[in-house]
């Protein structure tokens, strides 16, 4: 079943790329989870992984992309939103204001 995903998700990309959209690298909860396990995080299920990029949308930034600090941040906010780590440093290059708005709009 997962050579079928693959494909499934190689095929799509084809597409994609075909109609100019730039595709060399998707986001995977994989990443989420190396990155948990690197920074000595809580370990997250897939659909908690999946949640984080809801909040990794949000902190697109049009210059420089989907980054890893990006996606640092978007699971720091989770896991403190979550209240999975309560004492967590504040994530690089997000003021505290966007934090909290991050966190009122659950």
């Amino acid at each position: 079943m997962h050579d079928v995903t693959i494909k499934f998700v190689e095929s799509a990309k084809n597409v994609l790329i075909s109609y100019g959209y730039f595709m060399e690298h998707l986001w995977h909860v994989d990443d989420v989870h190396f990155l948990c396990e690197q920074r000595g995080w809580p370990e997250l299920n897939r659909e908690e992984a999946k949640s984080i990029f809801i909040i990794f949308s949000e902190l697109y930034d049009g210059e420089l992309g989907m980054t890893w600090a990006k996606l640092e941040q978007a699971t720091q906010v989770y896991l403190a939103q979550s209240g999975r780590i309560a004492q967590m440093a504040q994530p690089r290059s997000m003021s505290a204001e966007r934090i909290e708005q991050l966190m009122d709009n659950d």
